[in-house]
């Protein structure tokens, strides 16, 4: 029966299911054989739902009890199987046994995803749970509560606030997925919690819900004597702008605590107010090196040409982190009087994190000079700073930034070659293609030639899919460019369907398959002209693939096939396809 799964198609399901609706039914085995059958149509076809349909309608009373019986006893071998089989089927004892089984971690996500797709009608078995699972159990029940959205959940939600900290992160985004305001006033004064993660879970489940008085709590907030509660309230009040607030912030920009210091400076690029070149720069020269940093952090985000008069002489900062990040936003602004020091940055800053910040600022400024300070560093023995060059060069279009990347093909680490693959993906063009092509065929290593791939699949024309499809000949490669293929848009549907006409046989039935999991009308007009294929194989897969699909638009040709096809094989799978 385990044959059934893995061999088997969707005809296999009514039968399996008839066994499992008999008395003394071998529930594990008949659910083992259905969950290898649906795992196989969703890695193959996305369409696991299919199988799990069908199952529903066939399985009766009897087939449900069997499986509620057999979970009761079953090992952890088994239980993966049974849970997925039974969350297809739904009422008050099945979601019960589902909600039982949220404290096994084997089995958790299938549980949760079917207890989702229940909807409401589970809320009341996963509210009983929260009372009595451990906390791991908890915290799945809540974010099944939370994916649910049922209102009936928030005050039993609410309780869980006073909860220990992982399990209040995890309310608050519960409570913000069900947007109920009655848990406005409880998540407040949250704001100013000890544990970090909880304040700023908590702040973003109170911006969720937009509450109208929100802006009146915040403004009060900026004044508390609790300074956790003045950081929260920043950056709320930073984030949205609001108009009764922009003096309060501009004040805790002078705060007593220098993280509320630190949390205003950062949110000063979202005001509209004259004031904020001028804050930032004197903060950015005065404050204390946190400060300093958030400073260099919030220029970046600013739209001024003045930003290069206070972040090139930062980049002297006697601390690393205000040279990072000074780096990091001279790059955003892409300021080509800054490549002087930059590069005296990327080439001997004694802190490592500050070199490559300037070495991906480098590529953001671009330009030929950009490319001469880059290139040699490609070639670095400090490999974080050769992989850094490489990806900043595969930022320039310039074409003198190519012959660098090509050597970096060449590299005897694999690391290398990827990052050198990833950077000429990124620069796009027809001489990338060639070149990602050429790498997937040849390189030994297992990441070079996904990443190649995935590269040639991100750059999306015609000239890639001709690559990938040239790429299916190696068996080695096809599974990885099928699966890239039919990633492709609808606008590639031609060019994969040219594939068609590829002289090898084999690259032939790749392309059906590629084009069977895309699952769209125009792929599967192209499927029915490989009906007319010379190779049996090939017509075999065609013919399997649009029966799959359940979309006959050849319905007649199939037919025709069913009859007279000269390969035995064909004229089965085109009787099982007008089945469907």
């Amino acid at each position: 029966m385990d044959a059934l799964g893995q061999l088997g198609d969707h005809t296999t399901v009514a039968p399996l299911c008839d066994l499992l609706n008999l008395a003394q039914a071998p529930a594990s085995v008949v659910a083992s054989a259905l969950a290898r059958l649906y795992d196989r149509y969703q890695a193959t076809y996305q369409e696991g739902a299919f199988i799990a349909d069908l199952a529903r309608q066939h399985v009766t009373a009897g087939g449900e009890q069997a499986l509620l019986a057999e979970i009761a006893q079953a090992g952890q071998g088994d239980l993966r199987s049974l849970a997925l089989v039974l969350g297809w089927l739904e009422g008050p004892a099945v979601d019960r046994t589902l909600t039982g089984l949220l404290a096994q971690p084997s089995v958790r996500r299938e549980v949760v995803e079917a207890l989702v797709r229940h909807g409401k009608v589970a809320t009341l078995h996963l509210i009983e749970q929260l009372a009595r699972g451990d906390m791991e159990t908890r915290q799945t029940t809540i974010i099944a509560l939370g994916r649910i959205g049922d209102s009936l959940a928030v005050p039993v939600l609410i309780e869980q606030l006073s909860a220990a900290p992982d399990l209040i992160v995890v309310t608050a985004g519960a409570l913000a997925k069900i947007g109920d305001r009655r848990a406005f006033h409880a998540l407040l004064p949250l704001l100013g919690h000890g544990d970090t993660a909880v304040r700023q879970a908590i702040a973003s489940s109170l911006n969720s819900l937009g509450h109208p008085d929100m802006p009146t709590y915040i403004e009060r907030y900026l004044a508390d004597p609790n300074p956790l509660l003045r950081e929260s309230a920043v950056r709320i009040a930073g984030y949205f702008g609001y108009a009764n607030c922009i003096e309060a912030l501009f004040a805790c920009c002078r705060d007593e605590d220098e993280s509320v210091r630190r949390v205003a400076i950062e949110h000063l690029p979202y005001l509209d107010d004259p004031r904020v070149v001028a804050v930032l720069g004197a903060a950015l020269m005065q404050e204390t090196p946190r400060v300093r940093a958030a400073a260099a952090r919030a220029f970046g985000q600013l739209d001024e040409i003045k930003s290069l008069t206070y972040l090139v002489p930062a980049l002297a900062d006697a601390d690393p982190w205000v040279r990072y990040f000074s780096a990091r936003s001279l790059g955003r602004h892409a300021y080509p009087e800054a490549l002087p020091a930059l590069q005296v940055l990327a080439q001997a800053d004694p802190a490592p994190q500050v070199r490559l910040a300037a070495l991906e600022a480098l590529g953001r400024v671009g330009g030929v000079r950009a490319v001469a300070i880059l290139a040699p560093l490609a070639e670095a023995e400090d490999a974080d700073v050769a992989r850094a060059a490489i990806q900043a060069l595969g930022s320039i279009g310039h074409p003198d930034a190519m012959p660098p990347l090509l050597a970096a093909l060449h590299a005897a680490d694999p690391e290398h070659r990827v990052e050198a693959v990833q950077a000429i993906g990124g620069r796009g063009g027809l001489d990338a293609v060639g070149v990602l092509e050429w790498a997937a065929a040849t390189d030994t290593d297992d990441r070079v030639v996904r990443s190649a791939i995935e590269a040639l699949t991100r750059l999306a024309t015609p000239e890639a899919t001709a690559s990938l499809i040239s790429l299916l000949a190696d068996v080695s490669r096809r599974e990885l460019c099928i699966s890239a293929l039919a990633q492709l848009g609808a606008e590639q549907i031609a060019a994969v369907g040219r594939g068609l006409s590829h002289h090898h046989p084999g690259v032939r039935s790749a392309v059906v398959a590629a084009l069977a999991r895309m699952k769209h009308p125009r792929a599967s007009e192209a499927l029915a002209r490989a009906l007319e294929d010379a190779d049996a194989g090939v017509r075999f897969a065609a013919v399997t693939a649009l029966g799959h699909l359940g979309n006959l638009p050849a319905g007649r040709q199939v037919a025709y096939m069913a009859r007279t096809d000269p390969d035995i094989n064909v004229r089965r799978a085109a009787l099982a396809a007008l089945a469907y």
